[in-house]
Order: C-alpha cells, then sequence, then structure tokens
C-alpha cells in the first residue's frame, strides 16, 4: 500500500458544460434573471364548504362523529382535525347543500385560536383534513368535505400501536359495512 501524497488536477474547476453537456450554452446563473416574488395571498377568512359525494366512500365510511374516527383516526389526524370533520358534520346536519365558514369564528369555536395566518392553527388543520382526504380544495375560497371517513389503509394502520391494531381488527369483524 502506497502512502504517498495525493495530487489534484491543477487548473480551475470544470465549469458546467463540462460536467452536464445538455447545460452547454446556457447563461450562467449570474445571468439568469430571477421570477419578480409573489407575495403569498392571506387564506379566504371565509370558505364555502359543499359535500364531497362519493360512493363507496359514502356506502362504506364512517360518520365523523362516529367512534371509530375517535378510537382509529384520532391518533393520525390529531384531536383538531376530528373537531373540525365533526363541527362541519353537525353543519352538515342542517346545512346539507353546503354553508359558509367564518374560519376565524370556527377556530376560535375549536379553540385553535384566532390568527388566521397562512401557517395558523386553523390552516394546518384544514391542511391536515386535506390531506389525509377528508377534503378537498376546490379553489381558494371553496372546500369539499367527505360527509363519511373511509376506513383506515394498511398503511395507516400500521402506524398505530400494536394493541390499536387489534382493536381495530375486532372492531371490523363486529361492524358491518355502512355503519
Amino acid at each position: 500500500m502506497t502512502t504517498g501524497p495525493t495530487t489534484r488536477p491543477s487548473g480551475p474547476p470544470p465549469t458546467a458544460d463540462m460536467l452536464f453537456p445538455t447545460h452547454a450554452g446556457m447563461p450562467p446563473r449570474s445571468a439568469a434573471v430571477a421570477p419578480e416574488p409573489r407575495s403569498p395571498r392571506p387564506p379566504a377568512s371565509v370558505l364555502r364548504i359543499e359535500p364531497w359525494p362519493d360512493p363507496v366512500i359514502d356506502r362504506l365510511g364512517f360518520d365523523p362523529r362516529s367512534g371509530y374516527v375517535e378510537q382509529f383516526w384520532l391518533g393520525l389526524v390529531g384531536p383538531a382535525s376530528v373537531l373540525l370533520v365533526r363541527h362541519l358534520a353537525d353543519r352538515f346536519d342542517a346545512e346539507p347543500d353546503g354553508f359558509e365558514l367564518d374560519v376565524a369564528d370556527t377556530a376560535a369555536l375549536l379553540g385553535l385560536g384566532t390568527s388566521l395566518g397562512r401557517w395558523g392553527p386553523m390552516q394546518r388543520t384544514i391542511h391536515r383534513c386535506i390531506g389525509f382526504g377528508f377534503a378537498r380544495r376546490w379553489s381558494e375560497d371553496r372546500v369539499v368535505v367527505r360527509r363519511r371517513i373511509a376506513p383506515l389503509t394498511r398503511a395507516q394502520l400500521v402506524r398505530l400501536p400494536l394493541e390499536r391494531q387489534a382493536q381495530h381488527a375486532r372492531w371490523l369483524a363486529a361492524t358491518p359495512p355502512g355503519r
């Protein structure tokens, strides 16, 4: 084994067109014009909430106010998301075709404060509901919401503690579809 000094190539470091031939002829980064920064729009203070019909989930899913959602979804989506979908389910009972949701009032009602910033607690809760498929943003001020919550997927189920997974299996065995 040789332990002599290693030699480095002399000269300037390689340029982008030497390393990435497809970039040959492109202007250097310093010459590129950066796009104008867009200021993010503030979140809507009032959202139009409408039902999101889904024949399969409407038949096989669970009411957001059910014990299933509390026992199995709560640990995955968090208490604020469960409270929000339960609140929306109550509102759908009174207004089945949809309604206007005052975001600040709802946030205060759910104990999430009144901060309506882009990453405030209420906005994070709405995004979490969207991320888990409880809702979908249709436009900046319109959200469609499932009236029933789907059963957990296998990937979601394995995130629960083993005892909770066993409870889930017992629950599904004892509960007919369309509970």
